[in-house]
């Protein structure tokens, strides 16, 4: 809890191989400057935070507090602690937890992206949390707006496990109005920190949270990422810990998908479903759902079926992930407009098809492939 506590004031990795060569830390915290000599090289700071720590009460009301809110602490070295994290070069001494930790989270998978993603990018880090969550991985993400959170709610709508890795403390309200999403995934998963209770979401906080969310997975799916998105920094930290980095490919003029290109470009595996990710990985590649056509009476009923199967299933593949006017689609199905509106709202009404406020049509779920 000590080093936690002078996380501020410690290099990336210091606290890590103070952890490791010492079971009991407290023999070095606060004993003075001869006392370190087993753990250097350390800066001037380092040293002194080390050397003259004192603050034990502090350490006793932060545990308290843990209890108070529900989490619990999980050291390095203790058993339960995720393998693949500890093997890192800087794992964080210790993580605050509210939620489970399970064995079965070992077959994680991190699904990343842009705060600001379009439709396309939220429909597939959805899509893909989904369906991967559903092939029984737990997936792995920031909680940050956009892609983050449509990834750990893709993940619960499946009923499946998800870890949120934060860039602040437990008990931070952030992202803000969070709340309820940060419960259920408490509840189906865990949310995860490494600063003391209390830490604001700082922006240096991230960088250094992200190599958290890469080291927990076996890889990393960038689903939309511009050149500057912090997305980026996880997939570098994946290369650096041996995991396997993914880009879904995006329009190639949009700035918002510049970043995916370049990975894409560099080597990165290029994934256009769940299955592809299943496949690269090795694990069990058959389909986790099935693609939204052809049409079951059950969908469209016994009626409608005989006279709009054809019109319906014409209007699904003339439907692009991007969203596609109503003018479009008469272009691209040669439908009667009443025929095309018809058909519309019965794929609305099953689910298949989502209309925008602006008036737009766009797949549900193009990516449960």
């Amino acid at each position: 809890m000590a080093l936690a506590l002078l996380h501020a004031r410690l290099r990336p990795g210091t606290a890590g191989r103070i952890a490791r060569t010492h079971s009991r830390p407290t023999e070095i915290l606060g004993q003075g400057a001869l006392a370190l000599e087993t753990i250097r090289p350390l800066s001037s700071t380092e040293s002194d935070a080390l050397a003259t720590f004192a603050d034990w009460g502090r350490v006793d009301d932060e545990i308290a507090r843990v209890s108070e809110h529900g989490a619990w602490l999980l050291a390095l070295g203790d058993p339960r602690y995720p393998e693949r994290l500890a093997a890192i070069a800087d794992p964080p001494p210790l993580l605050y937890v509210r939620g489970s930790i399970e064995d079965g989270d070992r077959l994680a998978l991190a699904i990343v992206g842009s705060r600001h993603a379009s439709r396309y990018g939220l429909t597939a880090a959805r899509g893909f949390g989904k369906h991967l969550a559903r092939a029984g991985l737990t997936i792995v993400s920031g909680l940050a707006h956009g892609i983050d959170q449509a990834a750990h709610e893709g993940a619960l709508e499946a009923e499946g496990r998800t870890l949120a890795i934060l860039g602040c403390g437990l008990d931070v309200d952030y992202p803000r109005q969070g709340r309820a999403l940060r419960d259920r995934i408490a509840a189906h998963g865990a949310l995860v920190s490494e600063f003391p209770l209390g830490t604001a979401p700082l922006k240096q906080n991230f960088p250094v949270r992200n190599r958290i969310v890469s080291a927990l997975s076996l890889g990393v799916v960038v689903i939309e990422a511009a050149r500057q998105s912090g997305s980026l920094i996880t997939a570098r930290a994946a290369l650096d810990q041996g995991r396997e980095v993914f880009a879904l490919p995006g329009p190639v003029d949009q700035p918002s998908h510049a970043g995916t290109l370049d990975l894409l470009r560099q080597g990165a595996r290029a994934v256009g479903a769940p299955t592809h990710v299943l496949e690269d990985l090795g694990l069990d590649a058959e389909p986790v759902a099935q693609p939204p056509a052809p049409l079951s009476e059950g969908q469209l009923g016994p009626r409608r079926l005989s006279t709009r199967e054809t019109a319906a299933r014409q209007v699904l593949a003339a439907i692009a992930l991007t969203p596609v006017t109503f003018d479009s689609l008469l272009a691209r199905t040669a439908l009667e407009p009443t025929a095309l509106a018809a058909v519309l709202l019965d794929l609305e009404l099953d689910g298949l098809v989502e209309r925008a406020n602006d008036g737009t049509y766009v797949a549900h779920d193009p990516f449960g492939r």
